[in-house]
């Protein structure tokens, strides 16, 4: 499984819950953040993109972005023949085009593009405690903000220079 954004607030779990599952993770950040994304239980990192990436002739059954910041189509090569492209994150217009797309690229491609965007079910939620409870997830907390220091925080999300989750204080 490869997950595009691994120490971002969303990957920084999937990587979790990958583990916790018994995934084999290779986690996609920049260079800085990698040590972060092994402590918490990916198996290989890289700052690779998907051009490089698929110069190491590495397939994936699973990849998960949670970044978007790259086309779909950059991904796709980089399945199994069976494998799975997930979109959980990014900008409006990358979503957009997923849901839209995603099904022509299904086809086409023969490879499975989803795109996440539901309600969460009881029933996962229920396994999500269990981790938590396990201690098998637990958030990454990158810093704290009063909340009198809330836009400070959000210009660091908007920066993209979060590793993990950031706490407001109340």
């Amino acid at each position: 499984m490869l997950i595009h954004g691994a120490s971002g607030g969303v990957g920084s779990y999937a990587v979790q819950i990958a583990k916790a599952f018994g995934a084999v993770v290779t986690g996609v950040c920049r260079a800085p953040n990698q040590a972060m994304v092994l402590a918490l239980g990916a198996d290989h990192v890289s700052d690779l993109g998907p051009a490089d990436l698929r110069r190491q002739a590495q397939r994936f059954d699973l990849i998960v972005d949670t970044a978007a910041f790259r086309s779909i189509r950059s991904w796709l090569p980089l399945l199994t023949p069976a494998g799975t492209y997930v979109l959980v994150g990014g900008d409006f217009s990358r979503l957009l085009r997923a849901l839209l797309l995603g099904p022509l690229f299904s086809r086409l491609r023969r490879r499975k593009v989803v795109v996440v965007m539901q309600q969460p079910k009881r029933a996962d939620l229920l396994v999500l405690k269990e981790l938590v409870e396990a201690g098998q997830l637990r958030p990454w907390i990158d810093g704290r903000y009063p909340l009198d220091k809330l836009p400070d925080a959000v210009r660091r999300l908007e920066a993209r220079q979060v590793k993990g989750k950031l706490a407001i204080e109340i």
